[in-house]
C-alpha cells in the first residue's frame, strides 16, 4: 500500500497539496468560503480569508460534515478562529457558533457583523484574555481550531488542554490542525515527528484519537515538505526559507 493510499484519512500530516486540494470536494469547500466572503464583502462587512489555510479549511469542514451525518451537532467553537469566514459559513446553516481568539478587535468586528446580519442569537466573539475560557462546562458538541496549537507557548498549552475538555460536551469532537516539521520551529513550536503529535497532542490533551494512526509522511525528495515561509534572520539582514507542512488530527472527549 503507497504512503498516499495510507494517509488518506484525517489524521495525517500533509504530503502535498495536490492530494487534497485537486479533489472535487475540497475545491467546492474553498469555494463555499469564497463565496461567504464575497456576500459579507458585498454587504461592506469585512471578513479574512487567508488562502495560505485552504487545505486546512476544507479538510476540516469536510470532516464536520461527517460528524454531523452521524449525529447532531448544534454547538461549535471555533479557536483563534479571528474573524474568517468558517464561523460565518457556520452560522448560515443556523448552528450556534462562538469564536475565541485573543485579539479583541476581530472579535469585536465578528459581533457588528453579527449584529448587521441579525445573528446576535448564533453567533458571537469572544476575547480571550489568557486565563480562563469564559465558557460554562461542557458546553459544545464541536470545537475547531486551525493553525493555534504550534503558537501557543509549552507553559500555556496545560491550560489550554484542561479548558479545552472543560467546555466540550462528553463525546464532543476536536477538529484540530497544526503546522508540522523542523521547518516550522522557525516561525513557531510545532511538532516535528509522529512521536511529537502522539506526545504533546494525543496524550496531552487526554482525549481519544478518532480514526487511523498518524504515519510519517513522505516528502517529495527534491522539494521537501509542501509549505515554503520566507522568514527574515535574527540581524534583519538575511532571509531564510522555512519548509514545513500541516497536519490534522480528530480527538474526542471521553464520556463517563
Amino acid at each position: 500500500m503507497s504512503d498516499l493510499s495510507r494517509s488518506q484519512g484525517f489524521n495525517r500530516v500533509l504530503r502535498l497539496f495536490r492530494d487534497d486540494l485537486t479533489r472535487p470536494e475540497y475545491r467546492v469547500k474553498n469555494e463555499d468560503l469564497r463565496a461567504v466572503t464575497a456576500r459579507l464583502e458585498r454587504l461592506g462587512l469585512p471578513v479574512r480569508l487567508d488562502f495560505a489555510r485552504e487545505w486546512e479549511n476544507a479538510h476540516v469542514l469536510l470532516e464536520l460534515d461527517r460528524l454531523r451525518a452521524a449525529a447532531p451537532v448544534l454547538t461549535i467553537l471555533e479557536v483563534g478562529g479571528g474573524n474568517s469566514p468558517i464561523c460565518y459559513y457556520l452560522a448560515e446553516q443556523d448552528l450556534d457558533v462562538s469564536v475565541l481568539d485573543v485579539d479583541g478587535r476581530m472579535m469585536m468586528r465578528v459581533n457588528e457583523n453579527s449584529r448587521v446580519l441579525g445573528w446576535e442569537g448564533r453567533l458571537r466573539g469572544v476575547h480571550y484574555n489568557g486565563r480562563g475560557w469564559p465558557f460554562g462546562d461542557a458546553r459544545f458538541d464541536c470545537v475547531i481550531s486551525i493553525s493555534v496549537f504550534e503558537g501557543i507557548l509549552r507553559k500555556y498549552r496545560p491550560l489550554f488542554w484542561s479548558e479545552m475538555g472543560r467546555v466540550m460536551k462528553p463525546g464532543a469532537s476536536l477538529l484540530m490542525t497544526f503546522d508540522y516539521g523542523e521547518g516550522g520551529r522557525l516561525v513557531a513550536d510545532p511538532p516535528i515527528s509522529v512521536a511529537e503529535i502522539e506526545e504533546q497532542i494525543v496524550r496531552g490533551s487526554g482525549m481519544i484519537l478518532v480514526g487511523g494512526q498518524f504515519i510519517e509522511p513522505g516528502f517529495d525528495p527534491d522539494h521537501g515538505p509542501p509549505v515554503k515561509s520566507i522568514v527574515r534572520t535574527i540581524d534583519g539582514y538575511d532571509y531564510r526559507v522555512a519548509a514545513y507542512s500541516f497536519a490534522a488530527v480528530h480527538l474526542r472527549k471521553p464520556t463517563p
